[in-house]
């Protein structure tokens, strides 16, 4: 028999959980919140966490029969991994979590960006609305710069062409094959900045990646760009993006 703990768990994943699990001889227990100090089970061997459970190594030590880590989302920068593998605690992750809903809520942030349609929104709750202020862009024949293109890149160039869009593509591991199936080109990242009416981030978190975004990268771009980040938050220096967004040289950002 294992002893299990879900952290961070939603009544959706209570639900679903329980139902896989029942009929099976294992002890299991759900905490909402993330994981603590003072809430870990000192008898866990296996646990589940979602990306705000931060696994450090003192949290890991206060588990010394912890065998497996299972967190349920394909990010794993919230696990100090050396340790882990200093313990031959195994971490798995979900790779393909979510690639297409992740592409299309993307897509959505810059359609409401393009249309300026927060403001819009806003201008007629208060009563201001006017349409002269309130022109948007459109998407068709702009250049769309995607930096990652894995799974969800992919599926962003994809949603991108269907809007008639040009798409620029930076990946340290290009592939030939899926530019040219899905019609994009790829090119060096100043070269992307410099000529993309959007920049969209889909790449993961790395001490190369942090701060992917910041003063210097921002002068290579167009002002009046249209930033993109739906991947981690850390990528892009939230300061620098104030003042670029202060000043008008990024137009917008869909974070």
């Amino acid at each position: 028999m294992a002893v299990i703990v879900f952290y961070e768990a939603t009544p959706v994943d209570t639900f679903q959980l329980t139902n896989g699990l029942q009929g099976t001889d294992h002890y299991w227990e759900y905490v909402s919140g993330v994981i603590t100090p003072e809430n870990i089970n000192p008898n866990a061997e296996v646990i589940s966490v979602f990306v705000d459970s931060v696994l450090t190594q003192e949290i890991m030590k206060r588990m010394p029969k912890l065998k497996l880590i299972a967190t349920r989302s394909s990010g794993v920068n919230h696990i100090d991994l050396d340790y882990a593998k200093q313990r031959n605690i195994t971490v798995v992750n979900v790779p393909n979590f979510g690639e297409n809903t992740v592409a299309e809520h993307t897509f959505a942030l810059l359609l409401m960006l393009a249309r300026k349609l927060p403001d819009t929104i806003n201008s007629v709750k208060d009563g201001s609305y006017s349409p002269a202020q309130h022109i948007g862009i459109d998407l068709i024949g702009k250049t769309i710069g995607i930096i990652g293109m894995g799974k969800i890149g992919s599926f962003m160039a994809s949603i991108s062409k269907g809007f008639q869009m040009d798409v620029l593509a930076y990946d340290i591991s290009p592939k030939p094959d899926l530019a040219e199936k899905l019609g994009f080109k790829y090119t060096d990242m100043v070269s992307l900045l410099e000529r993309s009416d959007i920049v969209s981030l889909h790449i993961p978190l790395s001490p190369e990646s942090y701060h992917l975004i910041n003063p210097k990268t921002i002068q290579h771009m167009k002002r009046g760009v249209i930033l993109l980040n739906t991947a981690r938050g850390e990528l892009v220096d939230n300061r620098a993006l104030v003042r670029a967004l202060a000043s008008g040289h990024i137009a917008g950002a869909g974070l």
